[in-house]
């Protein structure tokens, strides 16, 4: 069973040389006698940049077993290129420790320091020599059998570390064990591990021990014929009656890897959403060409928007923080899958994008009611909460004084519909402008005047397809008749379909990252592309851009 899982895994994944390494290393340890060095296996994805960091799982392999168990029988390395490849999983550095080649237990004896070790030596050891990030949000600990137990445990012990735990058939408490009968550290090790009990520790704690295990995701995955199945249920039961969230799955299985391999792939997929506060997730096109490789989220509360945002949020604070775009989509359909190369890529530059609609099924056509200008303003409205929600994975880290409002086509009447939030600090039009005949419009489509134009205060870019562009007359109208604010047209000659749908987003990225960097983040270099005699995009091949007298 378990070598068709692996098989499936590998024809699910598409023909790339996109792959990470996996290495066999040992850290120095002090504090476990006998044993200077400890091995370990890290996977590293081949993402791996200057400057870029991960966020980090550590497995824990179970008891009888060593620490490359998981490439061995969980084929470590081909699900983790897998789940890359497909955009399953954000990157992230995988480390399995070894806990058995002296004394086989994860905890603490007055002979064998090993929880000590790990927390005072190892993590620390593996955080400064891999490009980690160094915040709980980003670190999972997960295990099976007795590595379930003992990544329970570290739940328990040091919450303040993890974002979540994945037991996987966990040993959770002692019990009557045939195979240990013969093994001369048998009791010693149930005793440990008894000691260790979490059922009793959660059972017994206080309203302040408990309010700090609320913090982090527990999941508990057991098969219905596995000998540890009563002692996780009890776990399971103890987390209830404290009032702590799980979530448990029991399938059919035992103790083995034919159940523990799929434990693997959904540790690792429900590790990138908790770290992102998602329900859907997706790496787009390995996060874009940026600086900040980024992600595209379904967020959990948001009903009928996507977030795209860089993968690592500790890059931004208050001095170094998020500008945001809000984005309207063409048709005024209710999902961004003609638009997402080209958001994503944006948000790989550094900026929090937040789209109207519902996450993409990739580039299957949306098919649903439309969307509203209503949208827009709740995107802004989320952005602002978010900025001020300690429980928000973007507390502090988005600059509200620099937002811009955008769409393109239907999703541009959209943006005009709003302009006058005075929340919005900058404009970019595509393949769109107000219908100079607006009896021609759709139905259900926002139609203002031309009178709405005077809403507008604060620059504007209007990206248009050229003169085969539907919308060309219309937006080169808008442009135009707006005198009062700094306004910029620019045209390439694709026609109304923009460049969305092309690999990161195609030419019209060009223009428009300029122009967020200008507006939003005040890059003088940026503005060189659309300012001065010979501006650069001027200078890019098809591309024409025309000024009005306040540029």
């Amino acid at each position: 069973m378990r070598k068709l899982i692996y098989c499936l895994v590998l024809l699910l994944a598409p023909l790339t040389s996109m792959a990470g390494t996996l290495l066999h290393r040992t850290a120095p340890s002090a504090l476990l006698g006998g044993m200077p060095q400890v091995d370990y296996t890290i996977y590293l994805p081949d993402s791996m940049t200057e400057g870029r960091k991960f966020p980090i799982a550590y497995l824990l392999h179970g008891g009888g077993c060593s620490n490359t168990e998981w490439q061995d029988h969980g084929h470590l390395k081909e699900v983790m290129d897998s789940l890359i490849r497909r955009g399953e999983v954000a990157p992230m550095i995988v480390v399995c420790p070894e806990a058995n080649k002296k004394n086989m237990i994860w905890f603490n004896d007055p002979q064998w320091r090993y929880e000590d070790f790990f927390f005072t030596e190892f993590l620390s050891y593996i955080e400064r020599t891999y490009p980690v990030i160094a915040d709980r949000r980003y670190r999972f600990v997960g295990g099976f059998s007795m590595g379930g137990g003992g990544a329970v445990v570290y739940g328990i012990h040091h919450p303040e570390l993890f974002s979540m735990v994945y037991d996987m058939s966990g040993y959770l408490r002692r019990q009557p064990l045939d195979f240990l009968k013969n093994d001369p550290q048998g009791e010693w090790r149930q005793q440990v591990v008894e000691r260790n009990n979490p059922i009793l520790e959660v059972s017994r704690a206080g309203a302040d021990q408990v309010n700090r295990w609320k913090q982090l995701n527990w999941f508990v995955d057991c098969g219905d014929h596995d000998f540890t199945l009563e002692g996780n249920m009890d776990f399971v039961k103890a987390l209830r009656k404290q009032g702590i969230g799980y979530q448990m799955r029991v399938r059919s299985g035992a103790h083995n890897w034919d159940y523990w391999a799929p434990c693997l792939v959904n540790a690792l997929k429900q590790f990138s959403l908790r770290a992102f506060h998602a329900n859907r997730l997706q790496v787009v096109e390995q996060g874009g060409l940026g600086m900040y490789p980024s992600v595209m989220l379904s967020v959990d509360g948001f009903k009928a928007h996507t977030v795209f945002c860089p993968q690592d949020l500790s890059a931004f604070d208050a001095r170094h923080p998020l500008p945001v775009v809000v984005w309207g989509n063409g048709a005024c359909t209710d999902s961004p899958w003609e638009h997402y190369r080209f958001l994503n890529e944006i948000a790989s530059h550094g900026y929090l994008v937040i789209a109207t609609g519902y996450f993409p099924n990739g580039d299957t056509p949306y098919q649903g009611p439309m969307s509203s200008p209503q949208q827009q303003i709740e995107s802004i409205d989320w952005a602002m909460k978010q900025a001020s929600d300690s429980n928000s994975v973007f507390y502090g880290k988005i600059d509200t004084r620099a937002i811009c409002a955008s769409g393109m086509s239907c999703g541009g009447l959209q943006t005009l519909y709003n302009c006058g939030d005075p929340r919005i600090k900058t404009y970019m039009i595509c393949n769109s402008g107000l219908f100079i005949d607006p009896s021609i419009a759709m139905p259900n489509m926002p139609m203002p005047h031309k009178e709405q134009l005077r809403k507008v205060h604060g620059p504007i870019i209007y990206i248009l397809g050229g003169k085969e562009d539907i919308a060309y007359n219309n937006g080169m109208d808008d442009f135009h008749r707006i005198s009062h604010v700094p306004a910029v047209a620019v045209n390439y000659p694709v026609g109304h379909g923009g460049t969305y749908r092309q690999p990161h987003g195609g030419e019209f990225r060009i223009p428009a990252v300029a122009w967020l960097d200008w507006q939003l983040k005040g890059d003088r270099q940026a503005a060189k592309m659309f300012v001065g005699k010979n501006c650069g995009l001027a200078q890019r091949k098809g591309w024409t851009v025309e000024r009005n007298k306040k540029m």
